[in-house]
């Protein structure tokens, strides 16, 4: 079950849009708590489920169920609409176009926070196996469009959500391109 709730738990953030922090903040849990349960270091007792699953709004039973297995032949439940691919895997041209097509100050936060939510979940993924080299280029790709959004947001003028942690973000690609 453990292991159903954390991949259960890091679809539902995923779905929702939101950032390890802004969850954590919602369902009113530490973030180490819930970055630990994400990732499957930790098993949740029945009072945490509920709390998560009433900062959700969401039952119960959905975060504690096994996932349902797919039937031969049937494609799996995607994590978000059919059309709309993970940004990270986008080309920078592509996610460059994506950006400028977002003309709303609303539609062009939408699309931070689908790539803050990725950039998210693929940090998630390479900490837990930091050999893992699918993971690495993963999450290098999602430090890139991140700071492209973000960059994006500053030409137009909005400030972005938490500003500090985007420089803590900018200090971690330079890492990676070293």
């Amino acid at each position: 079950m453990q292991g159903w709730l954390a991949e259960g738990l890091r679809v539902i953030r995923a779905r929702q849009g939101l950032t390890l922090v802004q969850a954590a903040e919602k369902i009113g849990v530490d973030r180490h708590t819930l970055r630990d349960l994400e990732l499957g270091r930790r098993g949740a007792y029945l009072p945490t489920v509920e709390k998560i699953a009433a900062g959700y709004g969401i039952p119960v039973e959905d975060l504690l169920e096994e996932p349902a297995v797919a039937e031969k032949g049937e494609a799996p439940e995607a994590a978000g609409p059919a059309d709309e691919a993970r940004l990270i895997d986008a080309s920078p041209a592509e996610f460059h176009r994506r950006l400028s097509e977002a003309r709303s100050e609303e539609a062009l936060l939408d699309l931070f926070r689908r790539i803050d939510a990725e950039y998210l979940e693929t940090e998630l993924t390479y900490r837990a196996d930091e050999d893992n080299r699918t993971a690495y280029r993963d999450y290098a790709h999602a430090i890139e469009r991140h700071m492209m959004a973000v960059l994006s947001l500053n030409i137009r003028g909005v400030l972005p959500p938490d500003p500090e942690r985007l420089a803590l973000q900018a200090r971690k690609l330079e890492k990676l391109r070293k």
